[in-house]
């Protein structure tokens, strides 16, 4: 039975191959677009629940056991909201990129850049808040149940 870590592993390494299969990695790492998604989607969540909850969550998400039912439940809903800004920023940084393109159109040179913002935003909020964040939420998700932590899921 393969253990989360190594089909997070696995996973994750499919992911850079086939990205690196269509010329090279590199042209996927644009800081900008980072920026936005990585660094937007975590202060808009500690925003609603604090820096500390967040971390803590996160943690609670990648380790096997929980202190708590109520513990499980919090973290969950915190890597829920985790979840919502990193979309919601994916979705920001389309809407910059294009603005970013349609403003330079007389300018060449910085259509590619404003391209790659409205693109690689929405890949960068797919891979971190579906293929990373989800199933840390839904472990919690389960934890919870099974700890009976969630009676509107019962």
């Amino acid at each position: 039975m393969l253990t989360r870590g190594l089909c997070f592993v696995i996973g994750f390494g499919l992911l850079a191959l086939a990205g690196s299969m269509g010329g090279g990695f590199m042209i996927f790492l644009d800081a900008p677009s980072l920026l936005i998604v990585v660094l937007g989607g975590f202060i808009f969540a500690a925003m609603g629940h604090g820096p500390v909850a967040l971390g803590g969550a996160l943690l609670d998400g990648m380790v096997g056991e929980s202190g708590s039912p109520s513990q499980s439940q919090a973290s969950a809903m915190t890597l829920q909201t985790l979840r919502v800004t990193i979309r919601g920023c994916g979705l920001a940084g389309v809407l910059i990129g294009s603005v970013q393109m349609l403003a330079n159109l007389d300018d060449p040179s910085a259509i590619g850049p404003a391209v790659a913002v409205a693109l690689l935003t929405p890949l960068y909020a797919v891979i971190l808040a579906e293929l990373f964040i989800a199933p840390l939420h839904s472990n919690l998700l389960r934890r919870g149940l099974e700890e009976g932590s969630h009676p509107h899921l019962r």
